[in-house]
């Protein structure tokens, strides 16, 4: 897998099946990934580091640190966001597969990244 730069701070390796998608992304401290949502299910796994998420919880926008080890999940469509608090690396499984990512375009909550 290629590793490529899609912010700042913030590289992407990724492959897919015909179902299911993962992406390591590598995540230097401050790194930051907008507020987003998608029609996938994600299931996110810090191997090492720690993120700060944005997200929605029981109908309430919620913020909630996750660090290395522990696993958070995001049904389809709940919005989020992420802030690397720590030199980080994040697993990340997505099903179906990201047809947004398909394309040779960022999508454009990634273009927004600082």
């Amino acid at each position: 897998m290629e590793s490529k730069t899609i912010g700042e701070g913030i590289k992407r390796k990724w492959f897919h099946g015909e179902k299911v998608q993962m992406t390591i992304f590598n995540l230097e401290k401050d790194a930051h990934i907008p507020w987003h949502q998608h029609p996938n299910e994600q299931i996110t796994y810090i191997m090492s580091g720690k993120v700060k998420i944005k997200t929605i919880i029981d109908g309430k926008e919620t913020f909630v640190e996750v660090g290395a080890g522990e696993v958070i999940v995001f049904p389809e469509n709940v919005p989020h966001e992420f802030w690397a608090l720590e030199e980080t690396v994040d697993l990340d499984i997505h099903v179906p597969v990201r047809e947004d990512w398909l394309s040779k375009e960022l999508p454009e909550y990634l273009k927004k990244s600082k």
